[in-house]
């Protein structure tokens, strides 16, 4: 009799076992598909994800091998990799509509910047998000609104490298390597007044990245990447929430202000860029409105002359 117990016990161990290890493996691969399907849908090219698990036990979770594809057309087939990442989780609320993330800690990040002639990769990537979030607009965009949110207290990147490069300008040096030390965003999600998706938590990522290298390359940077950033990550900001950035690029956390500020840095009239890049997208349509009306009358005169025939 002891000995059935004992078996019976034995095997309700087990299959709790292999029950809390599924449910672990389901956790793991659909936070791994999450992020892969967020970063694919905000830039626009495919992300990879090497390594996802959450741990319920020590309320963490960790990432690693993250991977964003460059856009076609430019020499460098990633934009983005990611060394690694570690999440506190309070493991109370994975299975609510809203997890809450006490930080954030993603390190080794190498981001590549290409200005090929008159654009960019990072142009390409920032009109990608621009679109994910339904053309910018005012305030607070989400982008994909399903999935669960996050209220995230503290984010921080850590040993960013950069490498910017350029073809077809008449600049002196074509490539200039860049090194934030660290970048630290708090309060994502208001506290849990304005939860942020997964959607939303990418494109805060890049957007932050991206100044980053703005601000740790100043002047060093090609103007026409400088002004394509600009314009992107302004076409974007309106799709977000309103985040502080601190920025240390060697000598400290510093406050860097919103992107009116960052571009007065740089000797950029924000207001300027952004209508003259307006300009000529309202050009090209026209233009492109223009060849349509001129077509259709082509088309027309030919019917009607076939018709006098």
């Amino acid at each position: 009799m002891i000995r059935r117990l004992v078996k019976l016990a034995v095997a309700l161990l087990l299959l709790v076992a292999i029950a809390i290890g599924a449910l672990i493996y389901s956790l793991d691969s659909i936070a791994k598909r999450a992020v892969e399907a967020a970063g694919t849908h905000v830039v626009g090219t495919r992300t990879t994800l090497d390594d996802m698990h959450i741990g319920l036990v020590s309320s963490s979770a960790s990432m690693n091998g993250l991977s964003v594809a460059n856009p076609a057309g430019f020499a460098d087939p990633t934009f983005l990799t990611l060394g690694e990442g570690a999440l506190g989780v309070d493991a109370r609320s994975l299975m609510s509509d809203v997890i809450r993330v006490p930080s954030i800690r993603l390190s080794d990040i190498h981001v590549v910047l290409e200005q090929k002639g008159d654009t960019s990769n990072a142009s390409v990537l920032l009109s990608n998000m621009k679109k994910a979030f339904g053309g910018g607009g005012s305030g607070g965009g989400t982008g994909s609104s399903s999935g669960r949110r996050f209220v995230i207290d503290e984010l921080v990147i850590e040993n960013i490298a950069i490498t910017a490069k350029a073809s077809g300008l008449p600049i002196i040096s074509p490539t200039v390597d860049l090194n934030v030390k660290q970048v630290r965003l708090e309060s994502l999600g208001s506290g849990g007044k304005d939860p942020i998706g997964m959607d939303q938590l990418t494109a805060i990522v890049i957007n932050a990245v991206m100044q980053a290298a703005l601000e740790a390359g100043g002047s060093q940077l090609p103007k026409q990447l400088i002004d394509g950033m600009l314009g992107g990550l302004a076409g974007v900001g309106g799709g977000l929430p309103n985040f502080n950035l601190a920025i240390d690029t060697g000598s400290g956390l510093k406050d860097i202000g919103n992107l009116d500020q960052l571009a007065g840095k740089l000797g950029v009239d924000l207001g300027s860029l952004t209508g003259a890049l307006n300009k000529d997208v309202t050009k090209g349509l026209g233009e492109k409105l223009d060849e349509a009306s001129k077509s259709a009358g082509d088309a027309l005169k030919k019917g009607l002359g076939d018709l006098i025939k």
